[in-house]
């Protein structure tokens, strides 16, 4: 996937500098500090372009497109979560509270409002709350448009559905738990965790 990507930079840097981190933050990888530091500072020097309508886009390929900066400071959060610095978290996640409640269309919206919300569920997880992670992600909204949900992984918020199914399993609501991943399954961009919802 990498070499993959490094060849996709070549056309898109910032697309694939979102999905490297993406992929590089699955629940079941443990990322090293040197690699967290790396992807922190590769997502920092990070110019996202600006989000645009056009209706003429093709959406398989410009679908993430008005989402990636909202992406780039959620990742950010998600590695300051990993590297234990939570205040520095929690700035992102409020970061994503004004996109969130003034976005130009709905779908952006949906999106920064359920990664500040799998932030700090990510944040309750580091501070030993499971109870209070669970409660951030049952909140997430999951609204994605269909045609959105499948055209990019940055909608499908993988990571927070990844985290409240291993919570379930946690806590003892196995069927629940089960239900969640089993759901894991519902779209192209979940390869990174099937084998772990197997």
């Amino acid at each position: 996937a990498k070499a993959e990507l490094a060849e996709a930079a070549r056309l898109d840097p910032a697309t694939a500098t979102i999905h490297h981190a993406f992929l590089a933050l699955a629940h079941h990888r443990d990322p090293a500090p040197e690699e967290l530091h790396a992807l922190r500072d590769e997502l920092s020097a990070l110019t996202a372009p600006e989000p645009h309508d056009d209706p003429v886009r093709e959406p398989w390929f410009s679908a993430h497109a008005d989402v990636l900066d909202a992406s780039r400071t959620y990742l950010l959060g998600l590695i300051h979560t990993r590297l234990g610095n939570l205040e520095e978290a929690e700035a992102r996640a409020a970061e994503l509270d004004a996109p969130a409640a003034d976005a130009p269309s709905l779908a952006r919206a949906f999106h920064a409002r359920d990664a500040a919300r799998g932030i700090r569920a990510q944040i309750a997880c580091r501070r030993g709350a499971p109870d209070e992670a669970l409660a951030w992600l049952e909140t997430c909204e999951l609204s994605a448009p269909t045609h959105l949900y499948f055209s990019s992984a940055l909608y499908g918020r993988l990571h927070e559905r990844c985290l409240r199914a291993e919570l379930l399993a946690r806590l003892g609501r196995d069927a629940e738990a089960e239900s969640w991943y089993a759901a894991l399954e519902d779209s192209p961009h979940c390869a990174p965790y099937l084998a772990l919802a197997h």
